[in-house]
């Protein structure tokens, strides 16, 4: 068995060199050491999943990225549920409708959940998506063999954030498969969806605070199944099945479905309403959808909490729950010539918010016109179908990388959200229905590159929301309250092998 640990230390040019540790049979505690194969392979880092290539032979590669940044953040105003209130929905962030004037305002009977607090500017230290995986091949004959990988997230800083996964083993892109040169490759686990897959290599700070999912995707989600996270489309799910097509003449293709392990039974249970604050909530009735409630009056409806079930306005009865099957079906469709990457990408989650199904679209164009520099564009159409009607928002992205020498880059990410359209009166994510819902981010900074395998860098990112939008750095958040801007400066370093 061979054992390679991706390293681009400048030892050759780019030669592999070996070193054996073989001993005759020693015993340790019972064990028998019959010999060590090392091998130290002087190859480009892994930054992401496009990067991964499985050997020749029976072996096993270590790799991983451990990347820190010291951060100057400015939040503004930020939420923070009423002490003493007995509200418990702390993740809602604004979770209020808007009146005819496009106000967050408060239904009859309630108190306001929440509270703004002036966060003042503060510094904090934050992992950025540090990782450490395994990975490997069994041969079986000479076109098919048995892939595997797992890979699992490393808070480098200790931990912290809404965002970041539990941190438990292979809780990142994991799974195994069979790989034919000639037929392509069949992967059973947890993994980015071919979605999410199509244009992580567009965002040069996909790994970092000011990464594009802010906006793009309606936030992240690095470990979710369909209950754990109803709302983006940037995400790794749980219990995937995919497809990965060879290379057919620069055209190729990532088909995944989601198994229906989720899917539950019906009920139905009434509530009189509530005592006057809180108002009825249905967390006796997990894992199903808001399906009704009795005199439902439009605004009045409260909900859902983007972390869970929703709530619904006090003196209303909510009277049934349905059962739900939510799964999804993700989609990519790449092509590249020359400088030329061409990516059109389609994801439907049936059953997420109720009996329909949310749906997301993109398309996406990175080209190279010299190898110094490297120019990218996304756009995206979000669609969410809720009880009490539909969600839906526009966003783009365009990204440009610079290499000023062989060592330094300038790199530069902007994104936008158009207004959040639809009847509904719900809350999915980052996403409410009404006017001045829109948002704007900029990234922006240089990088050094020491060598292949350790970086220095510094960025500024900006996320500007219009007075009803509270988008959100989706890697390291900072909830702000509707309307505030935050804002982040970063210096990190990054090893990778």
């Amino acid at each position: 068995m061979e054992i390679v640990v991706n390293s681009d230390s400048n030892w050759t040019d780019s030669k592999k060199k070996s070193l054996r540790l073989s001993a005759a049979a020693e015993r340790c505690g019972g064990i028998a050491l019959k010999g060590l194969l090392l091998t130290l392979a002087l190859e480009a880092p892994v930054h992401a999943v496009d990067a991964v290539t499985w050997g020749d032979g029976n072996k096993v590669e270590i790799y991983g990225r451990v990347q820190l940044a010291y951060e100057l953040l400015r939040t503004g105003p930020t939420y923070a549920t009423e002490g003493g209130s007995g509200d418990s929905c702390s993740t809602c962030n604004s979770n209020l409708p808007l009146n005819g004037g496009g106000a967050a305002t408060l239904s009859a009977g309630w108190n306001s959940p929440f509270i703004s607090q002036g966060q003042p500017a503060h510094d904090r230290l934050r992992n950025q998506r540090s990782v450490l995986g395994f990975r490997g091949d069994i041969r079986i004959d000479s076109d098919l063999k048995g892939v595997w990988q797992l890979e699992s997230s490393a808070a480098a800083d200790g931990g912290g954030g809404l965002h970041v996964p539990a941190q438990t083993w292979a809780n990142r892109d994991s799974g195994v498969g069979l790989d034919s040169k000639r037929w392509g490759r069949v992967m059973l686990g947890s993994w980015s969806t071919p979605y999410t897959y199509s244009t992580i290599s567009f965002d040069p700070y996909y790994t970092n605070t000011g990464a594009y999912m802010s906006i793009m995707g309606n936030g992240s989600g690095a470990s979710m199944d369909a209950l754990s996270d109803n709302a983006t489309f940037d995400r790794r799910e749980h219990n995937l099945v995919q497809y990965w097509s060879p290379d057919l003449n620069g055209l190729r293709f990532r088909l995944a479905y989601e198994a229906g392990e989720v899917k539950t039974g019906s009920g139905s249970f009434n509530y009189p309403g509530g005592n006057g604050n809180n108002g009825a909530t249905v967390a006796s009735c997990p894992n199903l959808t808001t399906a009704s409630s009795s005199g439902y009056g439009g605004a009045d409806y409260i909900g859902p909490n983007p972390a869970g079930p929703g709530i619904l306005d006090s003196g209303k009865t909510y009277t049934r729950c349905t059962g739900r099957n939510p799964h999804l079906i993700s989609s990519e469709v790449t092509y590249e010539q020359g400088p030329l990457l061409m990516v059109a990408a389609y994801e439907a989650h049936i059953g997420f918010n109720s009996d329909g199904t949310d749906s997301g679209m993109k398309l996406g164009v990175a080209y190279t016109p010299q190898p110094s520099i490297r120019l990218t564009a996304v756009v995206q159409r979000l669609d969410y179908k809720v009880f009490d009607g539909d969600l839906r928002q526009n966003q783009a992205y365009f990204s440009a990388v610079q290499k000023l020498d062989e060592k330094d880059s300038l790199k530069v990410g902007i994104s936008a959200g158009g207004q959040v359209q639809g009847s509904s009166h719900v809350i999915v994510g980052y996403l409410r229905a009404g006017p001045k819902s829109g948002s704007q981010q900029l990234t922006i900074g240089p990088e050094h590159q020491f060598n292949k395998n350790f970086a220095a860098w510094a960025y500024y990112s900006k996320i500007r929301n219009e007075a009803n939008a509270f988008m959100d750095f989706a890697i390291n958040d900072t909830t702000p309250a509707t309307g505030s801007s935050p804002s982040v400066i970063a210096v990190g370093l990054r090893a990778t092998w």
